[in-house]
């Protein structure tokens, strides 16, 4: 068997040179081997390389292409609520009592003092009775006091007792004719919303019926915000507030308001913040109770740079967009190359695109299209693409379809 394989090689060769060769002959062979694989590999990866480095006619990507533009964002809470008046106060007897009087009814205004319904008891007319007799027999009494004490009759300190209790005996005599006529009156100026007595009426002292005067030349809306809005809100912020209309081919009433107050505190129970919004009536065309639309302007924005909210991606919690930009000079030999010089392929309009990440802010309609607020990444009047990113990657070659 060596015999054939001695054949093979050179006959100057000795015999000891031979049998070397054939020990050692695999390794070499195995050597050669993996150097050819080794260097076939390097070529492979070298007809693969990064994509963020060579692009080629076969990478070119169809895109659309929008430039980033500046407009004034506002960001607005929308919610609902019921108009109040300004001022209410609640009137009633407490204590048993007829109604002996009524000096106004439901709609007619009133100010501040005046006496909206008067009533008395039977027990308490006697009793007012007889103090009136009490009060004519201390009159006669202080009388007699008087003329003797003229005559140095009595002393000065019976004088002074006399007159003491004269003025005591009036002062009761003044509190029976206010307990004997309970008079119901009105704190504030405002208007009778409700009424619910009639002349004679018997009112027992307990019960919960009442009498409402209302001041509705302002009208409020109270409101609980949630506390990520109240923190962003500001004493007389503008509060846009809708009316339905109930006519039909009527358009819904736009009305100003105002935010009045904002509580420091956040409601326990309802883990929310109070907040209360003014509105003028001084026309009177607002009904209290009439539920109403309201939006609440928040925050302003001017000069946002805005995209179109296709135009963004997310890749491992982070936020990007594809910025288009001249095509760099490798870029231009690589697309040369492939291209030639057909005159079709030289009115393309080839760009490069960047990868930029961005912070992004609110989200705003305009048109029938969301756009979103970049805060930092791109500036104003770049072109971002809005279709067509998902195969893009950074560097790479783009052809823009208008």
């Amino acid at each position: 068997m060596l015999e054939k394989f001695f054949k093979y090689l050179p006959a100057n060769l000795s015999q000891s040179q031979k049998k070397a060769l054939l020990v050692g002959g695999p390794a070499f062979i195995l050597i050669l081997s993996f150097g050819g694989i080794l260097v076939k590999m390097s070529s492979s990866a070298q007809s693969s390389a990064s994509p963020d480095e060579v692009a080629s006619e076969s990478k070119v990507v169809p895109i659309s292409v929008v430039e980033s533009t500046a407009k004034n964002l506002v960001k607005k809470f929308k919610t609902y609520g019921i108009l109040n008046p300004w001022k209410e106060v609640l009137l009633r007897p407490t204590m048993n009592t007829r109604v002996q009087m009524i000096n106004y009814k439901v709609g007619d205004k009133v100010s501040a003092g005046d006496i909206v319904l008067q009533s008395g008891s039977e027990v308490q007319e006697l009793k007012a009775e007889l103090d009136k007799i009490d009060k004519e027999i201390k009159e006669i009494d202080y009388g007699i006091t008087m003329a003797l004490a003229k005559r140095n009759f009595l002393s000065s300190r019976d004088v002074k007792q006399k007159q003491l209790e004269f003025r005591a005996n009036k002062l009761r005599t003044q509190i029976t004719e206010l307990e004997m006529t309970n008079r119901l009156k009105t704190p504030i100026d405002g208007t009778i919303s409700e009424l619910p007595f009639n002349l004679g009426d018997y009112i027992d002292g307990s019960s919960q019926q009442v009498i409402r005067v209302v001041d509705t030349t302002k009208m409020k809306i109270p409101l609980y915000v949630p506390q990520t809005i109240a923190t962003s809100l500001n004493l007389n912020s503008p509060v846009e507030i809708t009316k339905a209309s109930n006519v039909e081919g009527e358009t819904a009433e736009k009305i100003v308001g105002q935010l009045t107050t904002i509580s420091p505190s956040i409601d326990p129970k309802t883990g929310s913040v109070y907040v209360e919004i003014s509105i003028d009536n001084s026309q009177k065309t607002l009904l209290s109770g009439l539920y109403v639309d309201i939006e609440i302007t928040v925050k302003n924005i001017e000069n946002a740079i805005i995209v179109p909210e296709s135009a963004i991606l997310s890749e491992a919690g982070k936020t990007y967009v594809y910025k288009v930009a001249p095509l760099s000079e490798r870029n231009i030999a690589s697309v040369s190359q492939t291209t030639g010089s057909n005159t079709e392929e030289d009115q393309r309009e080839l760009v490069q695109v960047e990868k930029r990440e961005v912070k992004t802010g609110l989200v705003q309609s305009f048109g029938d299209q969301n756009w979103i607020e970049i805060k930092s990444g791109i500036e104003e009047l770049d072109e971002i693409v809005v279709k067509g990113q998902g195969t893009l990657f950074n560097g790479g070659v783009a052809e823009i379809i208008r």
